[in-house]
């Protein structure tokens, strides 16, 4: 496990990732529920409110409320420092934590957690589909009847479905075709379904929460095993080694930066409207993913390989050729992505690399 909090490359992008005032005045002295905090975007989350802790008085310091599976692994993760603020630990799974949070106060929850990597959707269909459902439905109902309380979904574009080729960016009202009939589809459709119960419990029961659709992310937070390309790419390239392209590459995505994502989410705690959905993308990054193998060669002055995938691989492959978003409607509540494709690239490459030599 990367040790990232002691990085100092990291650190200048916890201090780079700006946030209006007007944002984080909503957040002082709240307190903040999350889970899948050791995940990509939401361990850059907690260790960007972390941050900001150490320049707040008591008083304005935000609260974390951390439901993690391994608390021994999340402790190494996000490790004890002076004036980071307060961490209450939940030790449980996806379906038991609300249980264990029953009466606990909070203010915002991000719902983080769930399976996001192709291996786990080939290997674990079924644990992909219910994680992703079940752990939203908790939050749901530890929210239900409360408050003056905020939620946001963390939600994906592949929700959208296989539209072909269509060239138009998707629009959050769009939706198109998914085969439920294929295992591959644990992970759209299990977003799908947790998106209805927001919409659900928002109309029955006025829950308060939001949906944030976030296009393919990249950084230094991905894990070692996390098996999307691009995390592959980039750990190819921070160790000097040639990238491995299992795929024609033509696939066209929309990227985002990890330190744009965790504070578009930010956003939308604070300004996110109940009930409505939001893509959450960089318009200026989007490419295929052979342009994406090519920028990150280049930029780690390596190679790139062609090899074909294992079937068990290719099982967890997505179909969808065209995966572009239309940050629009998040652009319009001040949110706009702040790191260039070729920029996040070079940095997260120079984190892991100089993560990988200091720690040998």
């Amino acid at each position: 496990m990367l040790d990232l909090w002691r990085n100092d490359l990291y650190q200048k992008e916890l201090d780079n990732a700006s946030l209006p005032e007007e944002v984080w005045e909503k957040l002082y002295g709240k307190k903040i529920l999350i889970t899948g905090a050791t995940g990509m975007v939401c361990s850059f989350l907690v260790d960007l409110l972390r941050k900001k802790n150490r320049s707040l008085s008591d008083g304005r310091r935000m609260e974390l409320v951390l439901p993690v599976r391994d608390i021994a692994y999340a402790k190494k993760r996000f490790p004890e420092c002076n004036g980071c603020g307060r961490i209450v630990w939940v030790e449980s799974d996806a379906a038991g934590f609300g249980e264990k949070l029953a009466g606990t106060f909070f203010h915002f929850a991000i719902a983080g957690a769930g399976n996001a990597d192709p291996k786990q959707f080939a290997e674990h269909p079924a644990e992909t589909m219910e994680g992703n459902l079940l752990g939203v439905t908790e939050l749901l109902k530890l929210a239900k009847g409360k408050r003056d309380v905020r939620l946001v979904y963390l939600s994906t574009g592949e929700v959208y479905g296989n539209a072909g080729f269509r060239e138009a960016a998707f629009r959050e009202e769009d939706s198109y075709y998914v085969n439920s009939m294929e295992a591959r589809a644990c992970y759209p459709n299990g977003k799908r379904a947790a998106e209805t119960f927001c919409a659900a419990y928002h109309k029955e029961y006025g829950v308060d929460v939001t949906v944030g659709r976030l296009c393919y992310i990249y950084g230094p937070t991905a894990k070692e095993s996390d098996s999307r390309s691009v995390a592959q790419f980039l750990g190819k390239a921070a160790k000097g080694e040639d990238i491995l392209l299992k795929s024609s590459g033509e696939q066209v995505r929309s990227y985002c930066y990890v330190a744009d994502a965790a504070a578009a989410l930010l956003y939308l705690m604070v300004f996110g409207i109940g009930g409505e959905a939001y893509n959450i993308a960089d318009s200026g990054s989007n490419c295929s993913i052979a342009e994406f193998a090519g920028l990150a060669a280049a930029a780690a002055g390596t190679g790139i390989v062609r090899t074909a995938a294992g079937e068990r691989e290719k099982a967890g492959f997505s179909k969808v050729v065209r995966a572009v978003q239309d940050p629009g409607k998040i652009n319009a509540i001040g949110w706009k992505a702040g790191v260039s494709l070729e920029d996040g690239i070079k940095r997260t490459i120079e984190i892991l690399r100089s993560e990988n030599e200091r720690t040998g």
